[in-house]
């Protein structure tokens, strides 16, 4: 796995002059929710590319079903989002020490930009106190894998920069109803990714 680890970041740095900035923060010391923005359908190729091994990428159950072949080589776990079972499943997966790959926006951007912050996030952050590590993707949405190819001059080899922030834990409100805490942790996710966001793009400026 590491060997082909290392030919695919090889390739990406061929084609995407792929920048990797804090890659030091990706040394997961305790279970951790690893949460990229999702600009195209290659980000998960970038993120499983400069991960450890051990990471686990969680896969909706549909999509999944598409991506049969390629998943037999890579450490992951389906779920339905819309299954207690399932979100319970894999709250017990991180408490057993298992760090995961989770994109909190639940779908692919449709705007180039981040989008809401899916509630089951907060929820699986709040019943485990996983640490999270968030990533920033720039020059994805330029790819013709994005789904914002009408709003911007696509190409096939942007250049991308992978930008890796500090790990951080939540800190929800006791004192609030279990349904507000998650609408909070969600919110609080949602922060993080825009100020790191922002760090981003003055980078590459």
């Amino acid at each position: 796995m590491k060997f082909i680890k290392l030919i695919l970041r090889l390739i990406l740095k061929l084609l995407f002059k792929t920048k990797v900035t804090h890659l030091q923060e990706i040394i997961l010391h305790e279970p951790s929710i690893i949460i990229p923005n999702h600009t195209s359908f290659l980000d998960a190729v970038f993120v499983f590319a400069y991960l450890p091994d051990d990471v686990c990428f969680v896969i909706n159950t549909r999509i999944a079903k598409k991506l049969e072949l390629p998943l037999k080589l890579i450490n992951h776990v389906t779920i339905d989002p819309l299954s207690p079972y399932s979100l319970k499943k894999l709250i017990n997966i991180i408490k057993e020490g298992q760090s995961v790959v989770i994109f909190p926006e639940g779908r692919i951007s449709r705007t180039g930009m981040l989008m809401k912050v899916y509630n089951g996030i907060g929820l699986i952050a709040l019943k485990t106190n996983a640490t999270l590590v968030p990533i920033i993707f720039t020059g994805l949405k330029y790819s013709k894998l994005s789904r914002v190819t009408d709003k911007f001059k696509s190409h096939f080899f942007p250049q991308v920069s992978m930008y890796i922030g500090d790990s951080f834990k939540l800190d929800p409100s006791k004192a609030k109803s279990f349904r507000l805490q998650k609408k909070e942790i969600s919110n609080q996710i949602l922060n993080v990714l825009q100020n790191l966001s922002l760090e981003a793009r003055q980078l590459n400026e």
